[in-house]
């Protein structure tokens, strides 16, 4: 049974990621009725799933003393999942004047399908539990059986308009430029799929029982699990249409955060500058476009304090070293920044001023954020990992000019 309770309540897990993800929605449009319909066709679909897991089929009979009471809960509850789907289709598809005419024929009419099967239940002999082949197991009472093809037939109309409504704004979507929403779409299609065959496959066994034909009976008990696994490319088919149009803005935050990493260590190394200067903003510590604001400014302002330090003989090594390990260009010129930052924070910890420089100390680079941002990544990436600057670093070795203020 292990296997099942993992099934559906996995997919019960991602049924509520997905409810609590559309909340937020509902709650800043109360009055709209797809969201409604949205949100109750995946809670339907949420409670239905956990409920079928064994687990929970046990702490229903635990809790009530009715054998088997789980089944028609959790076939309600994918009623329920079917009559909002075919609202939200319709609200889909019409204005809302026209949609709710509809809409209120749709929902007396699935209640109705609840209460019947209510009724087929309560008057059927289903005493023996049976956690996840209860339906071939009573396939062949006239009243389970009936009570199981009015759940069918329910849910097999509500998913084929469905898929055709999806099938349909798939089309609408690549004609109007949305590649995104067809992509969504797409998914959605394939979730209902999932369900339509499982409820297919049911219905041939059913039929198969009754002609004393049980050789597939097996099918009964993994086809709601195949069934259950179409909540992946369903949830794939709800954030595709918000999240694929703001894939830029993720590659941009993705960027930001390995830049902010990039240049931790740099900015680590240097920061006993001026400590003072490190802040972040309230409300901005998961900001990566911030942090890495801030840790610019402030490698501009560390690099400042240590201008005394800038010792013109380690630029010269670095430049040597650098061009015989044929470096060039940007990359040259970060590695002996690099060089005389390293060397520059060894000399300010002993407190030793480098010798008078013959030529101004470079000015720090600022203007254009991008280029300025490029520049410290490629500086902080030879601070600690450039074997060049390692190697000025050590040659120098303990510096040997005069003490600060002497």
């Amino acid at each position: 049974m292990s296997i099942f309770n993992l099934v559906y309540i996995v997919c019960g897990a991602l049924g509520i990621i997905l409810l609590v993800y559309k909340l937020p929605d509902l709650r800043r449009r109360w009055s709209s009725p797809q969201l409604w319909s949205l949100c109750v066709l995946i809670l339907a679909t949420t409670l239905g799933m956990t409920l079928a897991a064994p687990v929970f089929v046990d702490m229903v009979y635990a809790a009530t003393g009715v054998p088997n009471l789980a089944a028609p809960i959790v076939y309600s509850l994918e009623v329920a999942y079917s009559a909002a789907a075919l609202c939200l289709v319709l609200f889909w598809r019409f204005p809302a004047e026209v949609a709710w005419r509809r809409v209120r024929w749709i929902v007396p009419c699935y209640a109705g399908v609840i209460v019947a099967m209510a009724v087929l239940f309560a008057v059927s002999d289903v005493h023996a539990i049976r956690q996840v082949d209860f339906i071939t197991y009573y396939a062949t009472e006239p009243t389970v059986a009936a009570f199981l093809v009015a759940f069918f037939v329910a849910s097999l109309i509500a998913d084929g308009a469905l898929v055709y409504q999806c099938v349909k704004g798939g089309r609408m979507a690549a004609e109007a430029g949305l590649p995104w929403l067809r992509r969504g779409l797409r998914f959605y299609a394939t979730a209902v799929w999932f369900g339509v065959i499982c409820y297919v496959v049911l219905l041939v066994v059913i039929v198969l029982d009754w002609l004393g034909i049980r050789q597939f009976d097996p099918l009964s008990t993994a086809a709601p699990a195949f069934g259950a696994l179409g909540i992946v490319p369903g949830v794939i088919g709800f954030i595709l249409p918000i999240w694929g149009p703001r894939r830029p803005v993720f590659r941009r935050w993705a960027r930001k955060w390995r830049g902010f990493f990039a240049l931790r260590p740099l900015h680590r190394a240097l920061r006993h500058v001026n400590p003072s200067a490190v802040t972040v903003a309230p409300g901005k510590a998961l900001d990566p476009h911030h942090r890495v604001r801030r840790q610019l400014t402030e490698l501009n302002e560390f690099r400042l304090g240590l201008g005394r330090y800038l010792d013109e003989g380690v630029r010269e090594q670095a430049l040597s070293r650098g061009r015989d390990a044929g470096l060039t260009g940007e990359a040259l010129n970060a590695v002996v920044e690099a060089a005389q930052l390293k060397a520059a924070v060894t000399s300010a910890r002993a407190g030793v001023a480098a010798p008078p420089r013959s030529t101004p100390v470079d000015e720090t680079r600022d203007g254009d954020p991008e280029a300025e941002y490029n520049w410290w990544v490629s500086v902080a990436r030879a601070y600690s990992h450039s074997p060049v600057v390692a190697a000025v670093v050590a040659a120098d070795g303990a510096p040997n000019t005069k003490l600060v203020g002497g």
